[in-house]
């Protein structure tokens, strides 16, 4: 699995193979924040160590019809400079739809939160599953940033034109380009994962 390597060596691995990584200034828009939430998707407070490899068994993730996404981007300022030692903590629904407690142990397949530090350039990475839909709720990912002495960013990541987008309440408080600037359009590797980019602008 990706956690065995060092952590520059799969970064550098990640941007070659995926082409993701962007020139930040040229995207640079504040993300919105949309820290609503029911009690049942609160964030993990603390873990042990930063590990950005949610998935605990991708053979049987894959068994199951799990499709497994890759999710690369970087963190930024409003100016497009890169931020460095920012920490993202990512967490979702799994495929039962239920959310898992990062304090209780779980044989489960995929572990449902996880976390990053970006590198020098802002770059930061997770694998993790393609979220799914759950009563009205669209499909998404929690995601937190955290700026080294700065401010924290609470907010959600959705999927272009998923067909349940149209009941969340949530995605639907949003206005147009805060849609846009919340979704991601995964595209299907060569290997049959998915891969995504997404910009935290905080």
């Amino acid at each position: 699995m990706f956690r065995n390597l060092p952590r520059t060596a799969v970064l550098s691995l990640a941007g070659l193979q995926s082409g993701l990584w962007t020139t930040g200034a040229a995207t640079a828009v504040m993300t919105p924040s949309l820290a609503k939430r029911n009690l049942s998707a609160v964030a993990p407070d603390v873990l042990q160590a930063p590990d950005w490899d949610l998935v605990e068994s991708a053979s049987r993730l894959r068994i199951d019809g799990i499709k497994i996404l890759h999710l690369f981007g970087e963190v930024m300022d409003f100016d497009g400079n890169p931020i460095p030692n920012a920490r993202i903590d990512i967490w979702q629904a799994g495929p039962d739809g239920s959310y898992r407690d990062a304090d209780l142990p779980t044989t489960s397949a995929f572990r449902g939160f996880g976390s990053a530090i970006t590198d020098d350039l802002g770059h930061f990475m997770f694998r993790t599953i393609l979220p799914i839909a759950y009563g009205n709720k669209a499909p998404h990912i929690h995601a937190r940033v955290s700026r080294p002495r700065g401010r924290t960013l609470e907010t959600r990541i959705y999927l272009v034109d998923a067909p349940e987008n149209d009941r969340d309440w949530h995605y639907g408080s949003l206005g147009p380009s805060q849609q846009a600037a919340l979704s991601i359009d995964p595209v299907e590797r060569h290997d049959g994962d998915l891969e995504a980019g997404f910009n935290f602008v905080v």
